[in-house]
């Protein structure tokens, strides 16, 4: 996992950015299990797949009882070969704003094996001094499975019984 090694999840505000996908799932799922005050945040950015995947960030959140907000923006994302310019960095900035000052964790579901920028150690950092730089060091952003392969987190899913079928992947199904 990609945190401190001292830092104590127990009721630590989190807001776990929450695609609807089994990534997110997987994430917000981890921090339930440690003990952490959880809450979600699902965008719609215009996206093909807003409508199914609002549905699953809502189902999820559902099933673990955890509250959920869904911010829209008020712009589209431009995009190019299946990445969306800065979506990210634009997420966790939005989501840490919502909130305001910490202590709080920002939490993606962001793992390897992505071509993009904004899945790698480099941009969590990068983030990281953002955030350090608007909350004074409050804000914490966590990829908890930055470390992961896809199939590591789907084994992780199974294992810690995570209801696969809430999820949503554009990958398996259509927009």
């Amino acid at each position: 996992m990609q945190h401190a090694p001292h830092m104590k999840l127990a009721g630590l505000r989190t807001l776990v950015l929450l695609s609807g996908g089994i990534d997110s799932a997987a994430t917000l799922s981890l921090y339930k299990r440690q003990g952490a005050h959880v809450s979600a945040v699902h965008f719609d950015y215009h996206q093909p797949a807003r409508h199914s995947e609002w549905a699953a960030a809502l189902s999820t959140a559902g099933h673990y009882d955890v509250p959920i907000m869904r911010i829209r923006l008020g712009f589209k994302l431009g995009s190019q070969k299946g990445e969306f310019f800065a979506r990210n960095a634009l997420f966790v900035l939005e989501a840490a704003a919502t909130v305001g000052y910490g202590p709080l964790v920002v939490a993606a579901g962001i793992h390897y094996g992505t071509p993009y920028y904004d899945t790698t150690s480099s941009f969590v950092r990068d983030i990281q001094r953002l955030l350090d730089g608007y909350g004074g060091g409050t804000i914490t952003f966590a990829a908890p499975f930055l470390g992961a392969s896809k199939q590591e987190i789907v084994k992780f899913a199974r294992r810690h019984r995570i209801p696969l079928r809430l999820t949503y992947s554009c990958e398996r199904r259509g927009a």
